[in-house]
């Protein structure tokens, strides 16, 4: 009994010295402050800046290469085409809906990026009518439907079960998740050879951690563990 007492006992002081320490270091690391948090938080928002990265005449300056890792994550066999790609954010189709993201590989294959990152209601036949689109305009397409737990499928007043197992098994519809995302935004970062971009790219992914997936800091985490056992 005793020992669980003092077991209990260092676990207490242990988390008291954490909190003393983690308030002591908010000044220098502002581990709470994320830029992002000033923007547009929902997923037009989200959708600008991957358009942006995604573009290879995006204001970034890096060419194809965001993009060229993006595919290598999601459809390979595209990455020779990023060069000439054109992306474009709200892209309207002809029934009137406007897809997230759009990026036209070749004039006859595409990629659509449907964020549902902040769980976002599916529209009625909205998945079905975007594949439909594609089908009459492309050889070639996929659908990359991004939620926050990987694998979410549409609603299926989105898309008929069925016609979801088929796109799936066909890879013209995948499931992403945020980690996907996060995979993407450090491989940029180890390619962007701007400091600036390369900060900005460091925020979107503090971002993504904190705010979509929901995990700390672990650099400053660690920093207050070691403090807490000294």
């Amino acid at each position: 009994m005793q020992a669980i007492e003092n077991f209990l006992s260092k676990i207490s002081t242990m988390t008291k010295t954490a909190q003393k320490y983690s308030e002591d270091i908010k000044s220098e690391l502002a581990p709470d402050f994320l830029a992002l948090d000033f923007l547009r938080r929902d997923e037009l928002g989200l959708s600008r800046i991957l358009a942006n990265l995604l573009d290879p005449k995006g204001s970034h300056g890096q060419g194809p290469v965001f993009l060229e890792l993006f595919l290598q994550q999601f459809w390979p066999e595209m990455i020779p085409h990023a060069s000439n790609a054109r992306v474009k954010c709200e892209a309207t189709t002809s029934r009137g809906r406007k897809m997230d993201i759009k990026v036209d590989l070749t004039p006859r294959s595409a990629m659509v990026i449907e964020s549902k990152i902040w769980w976002a209601g599916d529209q009625a036949h909205q998945i079905k009518d975007y594949l439909e689109e594609l089908k009459s305009n492309c050889d070639l397409y996929r659908v990359l439907y991004l939620t926050p737990v990987k694998g979410t499928r549409p609603s299926k007043h989105s898309i008929d079960e069925s016609l979801c197992n088929e796109a799936i098994v066909s890879g013209r519809l995948t499931l992403p998740g945020p980690t996907d995302l996060r995979t993407w935004v450090k491989e940029c970062i180890s390619a962007c050879q701007s400091f600036r971009v390369r900060s900005f790219l460091d925020e979107l992914l503090l971002f993504i951690n904190k705010r979509i997936i929901g995990e700390v800091n672990m650099s400053n985490s660690s920093k207050i563990a070691e403090q807490a056992v000294t």
